[in-house]
């Protein structure tokens, strides 16, 4: 009875607020009686695009054609994008519907294009906000599925007579991987350029591999410094802390993987291999 009851009462809740929203206009419901053979104000027609008036052929100016294609541009780029009847879709929207009013009613075409400008930074603004949070969905994935290949690792290595890596060791590695990848990304989200993006799912995978690559190039160095393929100091540790150490480069090669490709490009000559 207690599932149904909060069941209901979500029903509720949501059709009070769709009832509350209005009508999906962005405030520019179509008229009722409209003539597209004269001027009129812009509004937003039932497939939820924006429809405008031009200016007589004879009297539209080059600006003004330019203004009506960025703003259709714009209008059909929204509608894919944000979604039609959504906050950020009527938000955009209302400016767009301003910026053809301007323009090409009113003949201010300057204004229109601050206006167009306005609704172009709020569309970009409103994908790239998007687009963090399915980069961050993706690393919290990304970090799961890495928490099952630690564990699967684990397991690997224990039943090895003789492992490369202490059994122990491999979770605490990926973990502190895995954290120094969370951290790059928390501190250097508002760093990120998404706003040019459109592939949802390319920025979920792209967040989902960095804790894999962290993963990966920990694991790397930890072999090579535990080996000493290289000359790299780090500080005196003793054997009681030594795997202090590896947990630090660990972290490292999640926050930075540069910190792991400077240290690949110096053991690549011990191999023969070139450093480009």
């Amino acid at each position: 009875m207690k599932q149904l009851f909060l069941a209901f009462a979500t029903v509720f809740l949501l059709g009070s607020a769709l009832a509350e929203q209005g009508p999906c206009d962005a405030g520019m419901p179509m008229p009722p009686n409209v003539d597209l053979a004269r001027p009129y104000y812009a509004f937003v027609n039932q497939a939820k695009y924006l429809t405008f008036a031009l200016p007589d052929p004879g009297l539209i100016t080059n600006p003004q054609r330019e203004l009506a294609a960025q703003i259709q541009s714009l209008d059909h780029r929204a509608h894919e994008q944000l979604g039609p009847c959504t906050p950020e879709w009527t938000e955009v929207l209302g400016m767009l519907g301003n910026a053809a009013n301007v323009g090409l009613l009113a003949n201010e075409v300057g204004q229109a294009e601050k206006d167009y400008k306005m609704a172009e930074a709020a569309f970009f603004g409103h994908i790239e906000a998007r687009n963090r949070i399915r980069y961050l969905a993706g690393l919290m994935l990304g970090i799961v599925a890495c928490t099952i290949l630690a564990g699967g690792l684990y397991l690997i290595a224990k039943s090895l007579s003789q492992p490369f890596i202490a059994p122990r060791l491999l979770p605490v590695l990926c973990l502190f991987a895995g954290m120094g990848s969370l951290t790059s990304v928390l501190t250097r989200l508002d760093q990120i350029n998404l706003k040019l993006e459109t592939d949802p799912w390319l920025i979920v995978f792209s967040g989902g591999s960095r804790p894999l690559v962290a993963i990966l190039l920990s694991l790397v160095v930890y072999l090579i410094l535990d080996l000493k393929l290289i000359d790299i100091r780090l500080g005196s540790p003793t054997d009681a802390n030594r795997n202090s150490i590896y947990f630090v480069t660990s972290f490292l090669c999640g926050f930075s993987e540069r910190f792991a490709t400077d240290i690949l490009t110096k053991v690549m000559p011990v191999f023969g291999a070139g450093g480009g």
